[in-house]
């Protein structure tokens, strides 16, 4: 995730959730399943009759993940997927990083935070810019 997505002004969070997985998945139950878990999983359930505008930047950063994982993809490579983000927040991409790669996704993260990368990374390659 380079940045967010983009989104639509009159289409709420649930509505795009649906658009995107509508655009992936052939079957209305699959799609009904995915947008559902994708809601779930960021925490914006409680949210997801709002537009894009009424959510905080962190619940847009959120938004934005859940946009991304509402379609099938191999590899996932976020950048920063933190930024915005309150550490309770953190708490839930982490714990949404993690349920990823248990599944047996394959992630790319780049990131400032050591918590993130304590909290899910199997291997860390730290970049040192003095080089």
């Amino acid at each position: 995730m380079i940045g967010l997505p983009p989104m639509a002004p009159d289409l709420t969070v649930r509505d795009h959730v649906d658009l995107v997985a509508a655009t992936w998945f052939s079957g209305m139950s699959q799609r009904a399943a995915v947008a559902a878990q994708v809601v779930e999983a960021t925490g914006l359930a409680e949210l997801e009759h709002r537009f894009p505008h009424e959510l905080s930047s962190g619940q847009r950063q959120l938004f934005g993940l859940g946009l991304i994982l509402a379609r099938p993809y191999e590899v996932l490579i976020l950048d920063e997927p933190e930024q915005r983000l309150d550490s309770e927040h953190v708490k839930r991409l982490s714990g949404i990083l993690i349920a990823l790669r248990n599944e047996g996704r394959t992630l790319i993260v780049a990131t400032h935070s050591d918590a993130l990368t304590e909290a899910f990374a199997d291997q860390v390659l730290t970049l040192d810019p003095q080089r």
